[in-house]
């Protein structure tokens, strides 16, 4: 039985200069009352009242792709044509399973309309499911387990893939940390305040660059708003493993031109609890030394809504100091009396710090070639140093510069798409006893494009990306670098 999408729907636009209006019924010709109207790119939003219908004040030369969403009913991406001079008539599908729009990919659309392979953990599900590592959150998915590095660190592993060939995004931007090259480093992502996260297998993963072979994470929250709707949220949590405590704080608003949002989170765990083993035989508590953890962040963001889309950006901070299990250098002391050695490990701690800018801008445009214009942008000045008996051992920084751009196509013979354009350049540098690594420098560019036609049953889609990555690795003890392109 296909719980997809497919809709039957006469899309018309009225050529009004007042807006558009429509109507959205069931199968059974049914009004839907409150089903929710949704302009992409604009603030503009409206609900179905008892017989169903709707309308929207607004410039409709301004307008692409309007969303669709009631509950126990399937989602509707409608495309809006210029020259249609009609009110809208949607009828959607009875279904049981959620509707959530997935936005790591240039075409928005449902998880139950893509036709690539992703999973999103979002609301109720999410908030069950949150743990205070980003591995530890989605260990439970389909396919998904967890590199397990004491409570302090663990990333997702997909496939039987990790480190490198999984990329971890926040918003759809490069997280930008050093999680990738050491199991112990943390993934410098917060999921007590996001909203969703999006897992990317297959082709999709290409669109994030070659590396990316394993998946791609999308930590998806609401730094900049979308909505200047006043709501405010927060939580409380505890556990008893690690008298872990946690708090969290958010509250969005503004008007019908500014919204703006604020969040931030406080946590700190005590050393892990174990069980083990006595001389004896009988089991007793124990703790996982040097397994403590506490951290610290807030976002602040807003959104300025225009006639055609918005514009927003948003700073965001992250503090986190936790200790490194497992990672000391052992000193043996030999008594020759009893001839026993006895072992003290050094304890290691790891300091992360990260400022986080970006920019989020979607507009609506009205050309022969165009829909619509995404842009993100995005600026990470990430660091962290692992200090060893309260002495700097080794510092890890990473400062990224990364911008994509979005060029959404006007639907041609049933064919919609979007060209993307992507430019990056990564300073990573290692100094220290154990910088493996001279400072590297890398440039990559990239051009993709994205195609689908949704024929009867069947979505088809086509993808390309081409990409060029430079990197450039220097060090003060050798007379040049190594340049690999």
């Amino acid at each position: 039985m296909k719980l997809t999408a497919n809709l039957f729907a006469l899309m018309t636009l009225s050529n009004l200069a007042h807006g558009i209006s429509g109507q959205v019924l069931d199968t059974s010709g049914e009004p839907i009352y409150g089903a929710s109207i949704e302009v992409a790119g604009s603030r503009q939003q409206a609900q179905t009242d008892a017989q169903g219908r709707f309308s929207l004040e607004m410039n409709t030369s301004q307008l692409r792709e309007i969303h669709i969403n009631a509950p126990g009913h399937s989602h509707k991406t409608v495309i809006l044509q210029a020259g249609q001079d009609e009110p809208l008539k949607v009828t959607l599908q009875h279904t049981v399973i959620e509707q959530i729009d997935v936005t790591a990919t240039p075409l928005h659309a449902s998880t139950i309309e893509s036709a690539q392979p992703v999973t999103v953990v979002a609301g109720e599900e999410l908030r069950r499911k949150q743990a205070s590592t980003l591995g530890e959150t989605l260990k439970n998915e389909v396919g998904v387990h967890s590199s397990y590095f004491g409570p302090v660190a663990s990333s997702p592993i997909i496939r039987g893939l990790n480190g490198p060939r999984v990329l971890i995004t926040q918003n759809g931007l490069d997280s930008a940390d050093a999680s990738r090259v050491g199991p112990d480093h943390v993934v410098a992502t917060e999921t007590i305040t996001a909203e969703q996260i999006e897992i990317l297998r297959g082709p999709a993963t290409l669109f994030y660059g070659s590396g990316a072979i394993g998946g791609v994470v999308n930590v998806v929250d609401e730094r900049i708003p979308t909505s200047s709707e006043n709501r405010t949220a927060y939580s409380l949590g505890s556990n008893t493993v690690a008298d872990e405590r946690e708090a969290s704080l958010a509250h969005t608003g503004g008007n019908d031109q500014l919204a703006y949002h604020v969040d931030g989170f406080w946590r700190k765990g005590d050393d892990y609890e174990i069980p083990t083993s006595s001389d004896y035989g009988e089991e007793s508590s124990g703790v996982l030394e040097n397994s403590d953890s506490k951290s610290k962040g807030f976002n602040i963001g807003g959104n300025w809504f225009l006639d055609n889309g918005s514009i927003g950006l948003a700073y965001g901070r992250l503090e986190r100091i936790n200790g490194i299990p497992g990672h000391g250098h052992s000193d043996e002391h030999e008594d020759d009396e009893s001839e026993h050695h006895d072992e003290h490990e050094e304890e290691v701690v790891s300091d992360l710090k990260q400022d986080r800018w970006q920019l989020v801008s979607e507009l609506s445009l009205d050309n022969i070639w165009l829909s619509g214009l995404d842009a993100r942008i995005g600026y990470t000045d990430y660091e962290h140093s692992e200090i060893e008996n309260d002495a700097v051992g080794t510092t890890f920084s990473n400062q990224t510069l990364q911008a994509r751009v979005n060029l959404l196509l006007q639907e041609r013979a049933g064919w919609r798409g979007a060209i993307t354009l992507e430019s990056k350049t990564t300073d990573f540098e290692a100094i220290g006893e154990e910088a493996f690594t001279p400072p590297s420098t890398t440039e990559s560019s990239a051009i993709g494009l994205i195609q689908e036609k949704q024929t009867g049953e069947f979505l088809w889609q086509l993808g390309a990306r081409i990409e060029r990555v430079t990197i450039e690795a220097t060090d003060d003890d050798w007379e040049g670098g190594i340049s690999i392109s």
